[in-house]
């Protein structure tokens, strides 16, 4: 699964629990910023956002585990 759609996939979890708007000030991202790319009107974010978001969010970006044949 792409970086970016897991990202996407944690924020519709999150914003389950409190709302964008508290995201985006906990964080440090602008709100605007997160409702675009929820909705899919910006497929991309910058990596210092990506990193923001994470912290907030508690994920890692870690190597995909090898299967053994």
């Amino acid at each position: 699964m792409p970086v970016s759609e897991r990202l996407r996939r944690e924020l519709e979890k999150a914003t389950q629990k409190q709302t964008l708007y508290a995201i985006a000030k906990q964080s440090g991202v602008a709100w605007r910023v997160l409702q675009r790319f929820l909705t899919g009107e910006r497929a991309e974010l910058r990596t210092g956002t990506v990193d923001k978001l994470c912290a907030h969010l508690g994920l890692e970006l870690c190597p995909k585990k090898k299967r053994r044949k």
